[in-house]
């Protein structure tokens, strides 16, 4: 893992990998033409899941619900921000 110094929410991982853990990936579905294919699609379903977790846990807090605006453009229209 790096992290730029200047940045510290900017960064990357650099992921190792062997035959068995490719082996589970490709029994549990992820599919790609090479390894780092597969290693990358379970490495975003991964993040994907984190993201969906702190968005769940963000709507389900009363005081996070309660920053959202609404406005009602028109008749049919209402925009949230």
């Amino acid at each position: 893992m790096e992290i730029d110094p200047e940045n510290i929410s900017d960064g990357l991982f650099e992921l190792d990998w062997n035959p068995t853990f490719i082996t589970k990936l490709v029994k549990a579905g992820y599919q790609g033409k090479t390894d780092a294919d597969i290693v990358d699609q379970w490495f975003q379903s991964v993040c994907q899941n984190v993201v969906a977790g702190h968005y769940e846990d963000a709507i389900s807090d009363p005081e996070i619900r309660r920053i959202i605006q609404k406005t009602q453009l028109d008749k049919d229209r209402t925009e949230h921000s």
